[in-house]
C-alpha cells in the first residue's frame, strides 16, 4: 500500500482533509511527524531567542544535568 503526506496551510485545508478522509473510510493518522515537527519549530524558535540575547541559554553542565 501506498502512503502520502500533506501539509495543509490553514486549519479549514487540514479539516477538509480529514473529513474527505473520513468520507473515504481511508486509515490515516495525524499525529507522529506532527509533534516532531512542532517539537522542532520550538526548539528552533528558543534557539533564535537564546542567538538574539533575549534569552539566556543553559551551559553543557546544566544541560546534561537535566533529567
Amino acid at each position: 500500500m501506498n502512503s502520502i503526506t500533506i501539509y495543509p496551510s490553514n486549519q479549514v485545508q487540514y479539516d477538509i482533509l480529514i473529513a474527505l478522509a473520513n468520507e473515504m473510510k481511508m486509515r490515516f493518522s495525524t499525529d507522529g511527524k506532527s509533534a516532531f515537527l512542532n517539537s522542532l519549530t520550538e526548539a528552533a524558535r528558543e534557539a533564535k531567542q537564546i542567538a538574539c540575547g533575549e534569552t539566556e541559554g543553559q551551559t553543557l553542565e546544566e544541560l546534561l544535568a537535566e533529567e
